[in-house]
């Protein structure tokens, strides 16, 4: 079955597409700087207290500094994922 393609609809998909895979990279980026800028501060506030107090704090730290990890790893899981998709075989006649 020949289909007629229907060019301007599938030119606004791609470029739908390509503005949406954008956006989620930025916001991924600015998430993924967030974190570290905050885990960065943290590491700051902690490095400044008295050892018995950061040996109480630290196990926690490094509790959030692996689920950081984790987030941060999912968000590039999924992005790879938005950028390996691989493309349709379309039935399409040109007219």
């Amino acid at each position: 079955m020949k289909v007629k393609w229907q060019f301007g609809v599938r030119m606004a998909h791609i470029k739908s597409y390509w503005k949406d895979l954008n956006e989620q990279m930025e916001n991924g980026y600015k998430t993924t700087g967030c974190i570290c800028s905050l885990l960065h501060r943290i590491k700051g506030v902690l490095r400044k207290l008295p050892a018995s107090d950061r040996a109480k704090l630290q196990t926690r730290f490094s509790g959030l500094c692996l689920e950081a990890d984790t987030f941060m790893d999912d968000i590039m899981d999924r992005m790879k994922d938005q950028c390996d998709k691989k493309p349709r075989r379309l039935n399409v006649c040109f007219h």
